[in-house]
């Protein structure tokens, strides 16, 4: 099958798709805003952060508790975030979007790590888990850091039928971004738009391609949805 790629950026493969056939797309401003999709992977039963607005969480929390401030709802990439307390951001953003801060908690983790995430991306019928960390920053891709990968199979996240991460997520390009806070992953991003960077030694330009085109023709077999 041929496949017509449409983005808002470059990465590594994206000269390798077709100049014509049916529309992929992989723009960064498509998907959900962020309450969407916290309430899109709570409803597929992953663990969120407690969520809402700051003066909702307000009700829950304890004044001093830290939270996250979310300016753009549709941002990725840890933009439009700060960090803060309750008490801090009930009196200037009583209705903005907030979730409870997770501090990671892994054990033999660096001291000098200020921002530790993990990333389950899928790449067609691929599946990597990437280590992000940050020395500068409480967000683990922002300043100073490091990208590793951690391992590259399913694991007890997901079923280990070949494809049931892909019909359950209905996308063939993918990243859902946890912070682990001792055996408990909190899911705290899914981007349907992910930059494939960290595993270019990984995999060649046509192999990223074969693997989004099979995954795609998988979905647009399996699933009533249409891509």
């Amino acid at each position: 099958m041929k496949l017509k790629l449409i983005s808002d950026f470059t990465d590594y493969w994206d000269y390798m798709m077709d100049s014509e056939g049916e529309i992929f797309r992989r723009v960064t401003t498509d998907g959900l805003n962020r309450h969407e999709l916290l309430e899109y992977l709570q409803k597929l039963e992953f663990t969120v952060p407690c969520y809402g607005s700051v003066k909702e969480l307000s009700a829950i929390l304890k004044p001093q508790d830290r939270i996250v401030l979310h300016h753009d709802i549709w941002a990725h990439r840890g933009e439009g975030k700060e960090l803060s307390t309750i008490t801090e951001a009930i009196l200037k953003y009583p209705d903005t979007l907030a979730t409870q801060f997770i501090q990671f908690n892994v054990p033999g983790t660096p001291p000098e790590v200020k921002g530790l995430s993990w990333r389950y991306l899928q790449v067609g019928t691929e599946s990597f888990w990437l280590e992000y960390t940050s020395t500068e920053d409480w967000r683990s891709n922002c300043g100073e850091g490091d990208i590793k990968l951690s391992f590259r199979d399913k694991t007890e996240l997901f079923s280990n039928h070949q494809y049931e991460d892909l019909l359950k997520f209905k996308f063939p390009l993918f990243a859902v971004d946890f912070v682990p806070d001792g055996d408990t992953l909190y899911a705290v991003d899914f981007n349907i738009a992910p930059g494939t960077a960290p595993i270019k030694q990984l995999m060649t330009p046509r192999e990223v391609v074969d693997a989004i085109k099979k995954a795609y023709s998988i979905l647009k077999e399996e699933t009533e949805t249409p891509i």
